[in-house]
């Protein structure tokens, strides 16, 4: 007896599995459906990520805001400082830097300001521009003391109400 087969005899003892015959007829039809459910994760995944992308940027725009807010109102505290200790240089380059800020705040933070935090800031930036020609004239020193105190106040409002604001802002991140 022979101990090799021949294909045919191979095949006559061995019948084909009926799952082998399912894979080769279909095998294309199965990979296109194992693509079509990865490509609908994937849909799913980055519509997840997109949605936690914004929600992220929403709250970096916050964030930023009330950080504007409490470095315009840092810079005021040190235009304070520079008055009293009647630093012409420091009080000119303090007026200028807050002016800036100002100017940038409102040019960014357009819709998120309040209407009445808008007009005040930009009562504020006016009066500080005004402070600044003031200030291009005459020196710190050489002002009276009406004058001083009337840069003073401005500086002082300023800080009041970006305490408030600054205060919105951060309660509006959480």
């Amino acid at each position: 007896m022979n101990s090799y087969l021949t294909p045919t005899m191979a095949a006559a003892t061995n019948p084909p599995h009926p799952m082998s015959d399912f894979l080769q007829q279909n095998w294309g039809n199965i990979l296109s459906l194992i693509g079509v459910i990865i490509s609908i994760y994937a849909i799913y995944e980055s519509t997840r990520a997109s949605k936690a992308a914004h929600e992220a940027r929403d709250i970096a725009l916050r964030r930023n805001l009330s950080e504007d807010l409490a470095q315009i109102k840092n810079s005021a505290v040190e235009l304070e400082k520079f008055i009293v200790l009647k630093n012409h240089g420091l009080t000119y380059f303090a007026i200028s830097n807050l002016t800036s800020s100002i100017n940038y705040a409102l040019a960014r933070w357009t819709e998120k300001l309040s209407e009445d935090t808008k007009n005040k800031l930009i009562a504020a930036r006016e009066k500080l521009t005004v402070a600044h020609e003031l200030l291009v004239k005459k020196s710190i020193e050489e002002l009276g003391e009406r004058q001083r105190i009337s840069i003073s106040s401005v500086s002082r409002d300023l800080i009041s109400l970006l305490s408030e604001s600054h205060g919105l802002a951060v309660k509006s991140e959480k």
